[in-house]
């Protein structure tokens, strides 16, 4: 025989408290889950806004690289630019030219075409012999086919010729 010592009303009222502290745990958790939820919701909304901005900054600054790279291309069609491009530099060809000027010659044209073939006229106060001089002199500083097209002797003394001879590619600088 059972012997409950715990009189009917105790029990009706324990049933009921438990079910009342089951009811506002499941309402505090579910206030609490939902409050979870929400904070987790806008921070991801930040996120997301942080992104968004990013992804903005990123695409303007591709279209100011875009808008660079279209100006520099530009820039490098330019037709000054394109005539620069093609042009030969010959300092080093007229420095090695006068390291074989006599002192008392007065060079009166150079021609140099683009095959590093070059026509020189030149006078100089002298005799032939320094006319064969210059050309020894272009022979030993590298110059190369040394031709002599004509020489004359005015009546004055000075002596007048052409030369024509070809250079090496070392000495011009292409840019």
């Amino acid at each position: 025989m059972a012997i409950n010592l715990i009189p009917q009303e105790e029990v009706n009222v324990s049933s009921e408290n438990t079910l009342k502290k089951g009811i506002i745990f499941g309402v505090i958790l579910a206030l609490f889950s939902f409050t979870l939820l929400g904070v987790r919701y806008f921070y991801e909304q930040k996120r997301l806004n942080d992104l968004e901005t990013q992804e903005s900054d990123i695409k303007a600054q591709e279209e100011d690289l875009k808008e660079y790279k279209a100006s520099l291309e530009k820039y490098k069609t330019h037709p000054a630019l394109q005539v620069l491009s093609n042009h030969t530099y010959h300092t080093q060809f007229f420095s090695k030219i006068e390291e074989c000027v006599l002192p008392n010659m007065t060079l009166s044209t150079i021609k140099i075409d683009m095959n590093n073939k070059v026509s020189l006229s030149a006078s100089l106060n002298g005799r032939y012999a320094d006319a064969a001089r210059f050309i020894l002199t272009l022979k030993a500083k590298g110059f190369t086919n040394v031709k002599v097209g004509g020489i004359t002797r005015s009546d004055l003394g000075d002596v007048t010729f052409s030369v024509e001879f070809d250079f090496p590619k070392t000495l011009i600088l292409k840019q």
